[in-house]
């Protein structure tokens, strides 16, 4: 289900002016930009004060009324004939057009060139990017406890010029303890239980807002074995990708960086240890390809590594760069997700394992988190490669050049970071099945049992998905109010057709005023009912895990819909890394989908797990086509009294389901067309590195160098092609129904257009073909019509109507759903 929530307001305020670079004067302005937004915002006005267009746009009107009055004064000296008045009107429009375009050229080069006074990375002000400064509230149902750390990030307020920025060696201004401005967040540690709740992460909060080096951090857990501890972030720059935003792409280029390894090498000073960054050879073993500095509560210091090589997975991609220094890099999908992991200590990790430092929800573990500074690299994928993967030519990114020959990275106290991270239960401890299965328990704690590379997995098969009781479409065009109803009767069916466990991470919290994930003035109980908790409880949890997830997508635009502006649906993307992550481990195969998409066994099939038991055991991705379904007109609840355009919403009527509703595809199984528009895939969740959504896009395979390719016997090429994903069989193994929700202005003249026979696909309602028809070849232009004139347009699986939706139904009703909440 291709939906999204609103956009972020402090993303989209439409306000592009940067405010003061003094930190301390951003704080202080904070509650006054914000009346003024909400004022611009409501009158629908939209400044751009830096912008070079907005005084373009000025010249341009006053020059224009200039040249009117010089026009008239020679009207009446000279009588032009009309055409004589059209074509000197053009020509005056050609010489103001080629003057604006030379200064325009002038004002953007020294807009990129200025004097070393003005900072490339100017902090952005309130008028888009809204801050709150200070503590966040402890919400009142959870009492402070005074002895708990408290979450803090430090910032580096410095802000570099162009020169410092670009100059050879990078050498970063020296910073001191008492220099950082610092942030609070005293709830986030109070639960381990609700730290996806209370983490950071909405852009009014987010503390990379002011500095752009600290990571956007969704999620942070430690693995089964208690070895490491694994973060789940996102990329801030991509949430704006328009022209417009060429100063906040500027002051957000560190979020490239933070993609990026560098090697470090370690060295005694003062009596501490101290870092160096240095070159591959020279590097430590572990900072090899590193950039955080991981800070444990014994004092043991280790270094963070990448789940995946970012750059080397462009070039095997056959992009040229992963990161443009222009920004117009989203189309690089991989550089959406940051994921590494910290190396958790030998002396921490058996009490990690077993779950021993939580105690009543409360962690008595944290950890510090030091990002590594430096400028990103915007050139060829394979000028810095790492040595494991054997480059071709030497590197053309030369550290000593860029770095310097001793450059000294700042003390930890020093420097920018996220202070006191709490590390709370591994998933397979807070997962009640799971910890069932893998765990004994003694009287006060969850101890596990040791893990071994034998040990066989607890699930076969599980799903994960993203979703909201209510959203707005992409590019707010539409409010979808349903998400009750599809939940309760997309879980059944999944569970019905051969699912092991259903992973929901519950996004209705982006969508109400909160501070602490719940709504204000609102109670927990309230908002449990609000939210698809209230669907989630009537299943066990040995079947469904309910996740609260109130992170904001930052960016709700549809592709191309407004401009070059394309949204970022980053919530969605973390939310498939943390299920992914948190609980892939924990099942031999799994799928992020929507809850408007089911995967449906067919031919021979019953269920899911026999479909992929069945598979070539070198199969590792199973993808199906995605193919938008109509709504049958004749399952719809139709009002009485309608416009003169027919407009009605669309709704299933009360006693059929969403699946029989929208069972309407435009082709008959197996279907003629090629390709697979915008699939889902199952996968097995130990060969798929990083997923996105529709693709499975860093693999173990294609992570490999070409030396450990042709160890394993495979076929090495460069331009990298998944070999082991195999298209679904839609008339012998599975097929995936897509009911994704129609809207109003969908039914727009649909009494005219669903009689068209010239243009049937301009009817968005479904009226299917008779059962064995499965084709409109040799049929006459009769035959293509049902007895009230409406041109057949789609088929109707039979597999769906005959075998799963009695099975279905039956399943909702031993379910014993109340309606409460439902839209029908």
């Amino acid at each position: 289900m291709n939906r999204r929530h609103g956009n972020d307001p402090a993303i989209n305020n439409g306000n592009s002016k940067l405010a003061s670079n003094n930190v301390a004067s951003f704080t202080s302005t904070n509650k006054n930009n914000d009346n003024n937004n909400n004022n611009e915002a409501a009158n629908g006005v939209h400044v751009a004060n830096n912008n070079p267009q907005t005084s373009f746009s000025s010249n341009r009107r006053s020059r224009k009324s200039i040249i009117t009055n010089s026009s008239n004064s020679k009207k009446t000296r000279y009588p032009f004939r009309y055409y004589e008045r059209l074509i000197f009107a053009v020509m005056i429009l050609v010489i103001i057009s080629f003057i604006l375009m030379v200064f325009s050229v002038f004002s953007l080069h020294q807009s990129e060139n200025k004097s070393s006074n003005v900072s490339v990375l100017d902090p952005l002000s309130k008028d888009r990017l809204t801050q709150e400064t200070g503590d966040i509230n402890v919400p009142a149902n959870v009492p402070a406890k005074s002895n708990i750390p408290v979450l803090k990030t430090f910032f580096q307020s410095h802000e570099y010029t162009r020169e410092e920025w670009n100059a050879r060696p990078f050498r970063p201004p020296d910073t001191t303890a008492s220099a950082l401005q610092v942030k609070n967040y005293p709830n986030v540690n109070q639960q381990c239980s609700k730290l996806l709740e209370n983490l950071p992460i909405n852009s009014n909060v987010f503390p990379g807002i002011l500095d752009p080096f600290l990571p956007w951090i969704h999620d942070v857990f430690p693995t089964a074995d208690g070895s490491q501890l694994q973060f789940v972030a996102q990329n801030f720059r991509r949430c704006n990708s328009g022209k417009t935003y060429f100063k906040e792409k500027l002051w957000f280029e560190p979020q490239a960086s933070l993609f990026q390894h560098v090697p470090v090498r370690r060295s005694e000073k003062d009596g501490e240890t101290r870092y160096y960054l240095t070159n591959h050879t020279a590097a430590d073993p572990d900072g090899i390809a590193t950039r955080f500095i991981c800070v444990f509560p014994s004092g043991e210091e280790t270094l963070s590594t990448f789940n995946v090589d970012y750059d080397y997975h462009t070039w095997r991609k056959g992009y040229h760069a992963t990161f443009t220094e222009e920004g117009y890099d989203n189309h690089i999908i991989w550089n959406s997700q940051l994921l590494f992991s910290c190396p958790v200590p030998l002396s921490l990790q058996n009490t990690i394992r077993n779950g021993e430092h939580v105690i009543n929800d409360v962690s008595n573990l944290h950890m510090t988190l030091v990002p590594i500074r430096t400028p990103p690299r915007f050139g060829y994928p394979i000028s810095f490669m790492q040595p494991r993967f054997e480059p071709k030519s030497p590197a053309s990114f030369i550290p000593e050049k860029e770095w310097g020959e001793t450059h000294l990275i700042p003390k930890v106290k020093d420097s920018g970071r996220w202070e006191n991270l709490p590390i709370c239960l591994p998933p397979r401890l807070q997962h009640p099945a799971i910890a069932e299965a893998e765990s004994t328990t003694n009287s006060n704690n969850m101890v596990a049992k040791p893990i071994t590379n034998n040990s066989k997995k607890q699930y076969d098969l599980i799903m994960c998905t993203w979703a909201a009781s209510s959203f707005k479409t992409r590019g707010d065009d539409a409010k979808i109010s349903d998400g009750k109803r599809r939940l309760f009767e997309w879980l059944t069916f999944h569970l019905l057709s051969g699912v092991d466990h259903i992973y929901i991470y519950d996004n209705t919290g982006a969508f109400v005023n909160t501070t602490d994930g719940t709504p204000e003035g609102m109670s927990q109980e309230e908002f449990n009912d609000l939210s698809l908790k209230s669907i989630t409880d009537q299943f066990p949890a040995s079947e469904v895990t309910h996740i609260y997830w109130p992170c904001k997508i930052c960016n709700n635009n549809r592709h191309g819909h407004k401009g070059d502006n394309h949204g970022e649906r980053s919530s969605q993307y973390a939310a498939e890394s943390s299920c992914r992550l948190r609980y892939g481990p924990h099942s031999e195969w799994m799928g992020f989908i929507d809850t408007d998409e089911y995967l449906v066994p067919t031919g021979k099939y019953e269920n899911m797990k026999d479909v992929l038991n069945d598979l070539d055991k070198k199969t590792n991705i199973l993808r199906f086509r995605s193919n938008r379904a109509r709504p049958r007109f004749d399952l719809l609840e139709i009002p009485e009294n309608l416009g003169p355009q027919k407009e009605f919403d669309i709704v299933a009527k009360a006693d059929k389901t969403i699946m029989q509703t929208y069972n309407c595809d435009d082709e008959p199984k197996p279907p003629k067309l090629e390709g697979v528009p915008q699939p889902k895939e199952l996968y097995r969740s130990d060969y798929v590195l990083l997923h996105y959504l529709h693709y499975s896009t860093i693999t173990v395979h294609s992570a490999m160098s070409k030396s450990e390719i042709n160890a394993a016997g495979l076929h090495w090429r460069q331009m990298y092609k998944e070999a082991t994903l195999v298209n679904s069989d839609e008339a012998e193994q599975a097929f995936m129904l897509h009911s994704k929700s129609r809207v109003k202005r969908n039914t727009k003249d649909w009494h005219k257009q669903c009689r068209n026979l010239r243009y049937k696909q301009g009817c968005w309602l479904g009226f299917p073909f008779p059962k064995g028809v499965l084709s409109e070849e040799g049929l006459t232009q009769k035959d293509k019509l049902e007895e009230r004139g409406f041109v057949y347009n789609c088929y109707a699986s039979e597999k769906i109507d005959d075998f799963w939706i009695p099975r279905l139904e039956e399943a909702m009703t031993r379910r014993k759903v109340t309606t409460k909440g439902f839209v029908t």
